[in-house]
């Protein structure tokens, strides 16, 4: 970056290039022991985030020098796999836009073409407008019934495990962090989670209340207290419609406006909940709206994974190729210092 000014507080230092790749070393500082270290010889107060580091201690901190070319592929190499992340994330960033703008579509004009949405035939209700041949109904209309979760503490080990609000994520189950329960053969049975069943946050921060999860879980669930399980009437609704439906931006936005608010705290009763008012249209059309949003989770979901992948690849690279443990002998050693890409 040319003509860059920097407060005095930040002190500016010139690498010998015929001895330093200053990438290679860019590199090292982002090792987390490196800011361990950085840490400890700090003064001043974390609780203020003033600290402080000498200039003569940072001159003296020893650092691993390799030879330049070695310097300059491994450089090369974090670069690439730094690129490759960069890019993801914004796959993923452009796949999200998509979404939200396919479920505006969706639930405003059907599934025609974007292309052929002028031609659908809308009519304006309560909840905007929607094709002309569905309904607009109350939730509690298009379902069997709701019903508030266990009011039983989990325990870290138990026979049944039991949902709670941090298991609902992006409209899906996470089986991470689970707690259990012990339950009499009649309790069990009262609360346990079948396929098809939605899970509706109904109290928490103002931001989290109304999140909704569908389960879709083959193994033996029950639930806590502070969610609402929701049963679609097969006849009516198809499940993955009304999750999509219920998480959906515009459809958050409603909920927030039925939520009583109280110091911390945001709640959504089943009375509420139930006299929602969404959308109905036939149940081939439920089908296909959540076949195509669908289709664009599980590119999210691929690309998503490919991150993760990509993190750990380069937490990998960086740490054993800065530690010496993995060498760059048998990679391109190519003079990569004036190719114009250095840099993060």
């Amino acid at each position: 970056m040319d003509g860059c000014v920097v407060s005095n507080e930040f002190p500016v230092f010139e690498a010998d290039v015929e001895q330093l790749e200053p990438e290679f070393l860019w590199r090292w500082f982002s090792l987390p022991p490196v800011w361990k270290l950085l840490e400890d010889k700090s003064s001043g107060s974390t609780r203020t985030s003033r600290l402080r580091f000498k200039e003569e201690d940072f001159l003296a901190i020893r650092i691993p020098l390799p030879a330049l070319s070695e310097q300059r592929t491994i450089a090369h190499v974090l670069r690439t796999v730094h690129r490759a992340k960069e890019a993801t994330e914004k796959a993923i960033a452009a796949i999200r836009q998509l979404r939200a703008s396919l479920m505006r579509h969706l639930f405003t004009y059907g599934t025609v073409p974007i292309d052929h949405a002028a031609r659908v035939d809308l009519k304006e209700t309560e909840i905007g407008p929607v094709p002309e041949p569905w309904r607009v109904v109350d939730l509690g209309d298009a379902i069997i019934d709701t019903q508030y979760g266990l009011s039983q503490r989990g325990e870290p080990n138990g026979t049944f495990p039991i949902l709670r609000m941090n298991n609902l994520r992006g409209g899906r189950i996470s089986t991470v962090d689970l707690q259990y329960v012990e339950l009499s053969n009649n309790d069990f049975l009262k609360y346990k989670l079948n396929r098809g069943d939605l899970l509706f946050n109904r109290t928490n921060s103002f931001e989290l209340v109304g999140k909704t999860s569908l389960f879709d879980l083959e193994s033996d669930f029950v639930f806590a207290s502070y969610l609402i399980r929701i049963v679609p009437h097969p006849d009516r609704m198809v499940p993955a419609f009304c999750n999509y439906y219920l998480n959906a931006d515009m459809t958050q936005d409603r909920l927030k406006g039925l939520a009583t608010r109280a110091i911390g705290q945001s709640n959504i009763n089943a009375t509420k909940l139930r006299s929602l008012l969404i959308p109905l249209p036939s149940l081939e059309v439920q089908r296909e709206i959540s076949a195509s949003l669908r289709a664009v989770d599980q590119k999210l979901d691929s690309e998503e994974v490919r991150k993760k992948g990509l993190d750990a690849l380069f937490s990998t690279l960086l740490h054993h190729l800065m530690t010496g443990k993995l060498r760059v002998r048998d990679l391109d050693t190519t003079d990569h210092s004036h190719d114009g890409t250095a840099g993060g």
